[in-house]
């Protein structure tokens, strides 16, 4: 079905982040914490960039599809270091510029026709499994959020990864796997930010 609605599914999809924004919109209703507005706009975003590549598939597209991901991963990391971990301003811009360097160097040098260009959210993996740990460490009480949260990520990866091939065996293909998983991982990521910053307008 070639046009707009050529990946009909992996278009659709995409709903699974308008639903984690509009749940972290949501909780900003009583919090009216700045983070949570400002997450939840780029879960929103995400969706609409994913949707926008996936029906037009131009290389603009591709930007908007790019980019939102992007800074709410960089964003996301920003926020962990200075509301969970305290972190001050200038360690915090070190560390988030060595996690940039690295998904810019990843993205270029990565040999793509590996596990379907996966690979590519590598320091992703690794910048969620050392939050996740530093938590641990700290027995923080959100810590269950974020092993939840990688374990969701490790499996959109396997959809993500396993696409190409399910793509023979059946139309539909596993890539809108990728998108609810992911969908998944942004609305349980939320869920601390919204008990942080909701602790910190309560008090």
């Amino acid at each position: 079905m070639p046009g707009f609605w050529a990946e009909p599914i992996n278009s659709v999809s995409n709903l699974g982040f308008i639903f984690a924004a509009f749940f972290g919109f949501y909780c900003w209703w009583s919090s009216r914490s700045w983070w949570m507005f400002y997450l939840s706009t780029l879960a929103f975003l995400v969706g609409v960039g994913s949707f926008t590549f996936h029906t037009f598939a131009t290389r603009w597209a591709h930007l908007a599809d790019l980019l939102p991901i992007a800074i709410f991963m960089t964003s996301f990391l920003v926020f962990s270091q200075r509301s969970l971990f305290r972190f001050s301003i200038l360690k915090t811009l070190l560390l988030t510029l060595i996690f940039i360097a690295s998904a810019v160097l990843i993205e270029v040098y990565q040999p793509r026709h590996l596990l379907g260009g996966s690979l590519g959210y590598t320091h992703a993996v690794i910048a969620l499994s050392v939050v996740t740990y530093g938590l641990r460490r700290q027995r923080h009480q959100l810590t269950k959020y974020f092993w939840a949260g990688l374990q969701v990520f490790l499996m959109s990866l396997v959809f993500r990864t396993l696409d190409g091939y399910a793509c023979e065996l059946n139309p539909f293909g596993t890539h809108f796997l990728w998108h609810l998983m992911n969908a998944a991982l942004i609305f349980i990521l939320l869920i601390p930010v919204d008990l942080t910053t909701r602790e910190s307008y309560e008090t």
